[in-house]
């Protein structure tokens, strides 16, 4: 199923979310256990965004998110604090 990469996004809104399901793959395989390895698609650069994408709105909750946001989200510029899996 994660094999195949994701076609290609027309607008911003496809990009993001094309860039999390990149993020959540990645991350799901590192937390898998025995760990499978990644598909090769997810660390193309077309799955990392320009501006950084905060999932949780309001100014006071950004370093929360900034600080604890899974390394797999951090790398594509999508910030959602350390519950951003448990919400895939």
């Amino acid at each position: 199923m994660i094999e195949e990469p994701l076609g290609l996004a027309d607008d911003e809104a496809e990009r993001r979310w094309a860039a999390f399901i990149a993020a959540a793959v990645d991350q799901l395989c590192w937390e898998s256990r025995p760990r499978i390895a990644p598909p090769v698609w997810v660390i193309d650069e077309t799955y990392v965004l320009a501006e950084p994408w905060f999932l949780l709105p309001g100014w006071r909750l950004r370093m929360h998110q900034l600080v604890d946001t899974p390394a797999a989200f951090k790398r594509r510029n999508i910030y959602g604090g350390d519950r951003i899996i448990s919400r895939v």
